[in-house]
């Protein structure tokens, strides 16, 4: 059975976006709440939007990165596969558990 390097870059691909975009998310809707109940603060009760923001660039970058390698027109090892397939599952994990992580952080302190 051989392994498909353009099929496991095209998941590391999909998990990076996907992965780093829900925990931009997660993070964006505490962020949010944080910002609305803290308003009194001014622009300063805006900053962990930008920051649950700017995980999903992360993810959006190493996708485009790789999706240069995968459009390039010799064929991809399963080696390179593996490769592209472990830093899209990386970085979207990074950015996911960020997201919990700010989201969590920012729960408990409108909460608590």
């Amino acid at each position: 059975m051989t392994v498909n390097g353009e099929l496991l870059t095209g998941l590391g691909i999909a998990l990076a976006i996907f992965l780093s975009s829900v925990g931009a998310c997660y993070g964006s809707v505490y962020a949010g709440v944080f910002a609305l109940r803290h308003a009194s603060r001014g622009i300063l009760s805006f900053a962990p939007v930008g920051i649950a923001g700017v995980l999903a660039i992360y993810g959006t970058i190493i996708s485009m990165l790789l999706c240069g390698k995968l459009g390039s027109d010799h064929t991809l090892s399963a080696a390179e596969g593996y490769r592209y397939l472990a830093s899209g599952l990386s970085v979207g994990l990074a950015c996911f558990s960020s997201g919990l992580g700010i989201g969590k952080f920012l729960q408990e302190h409108v909460n608590g």
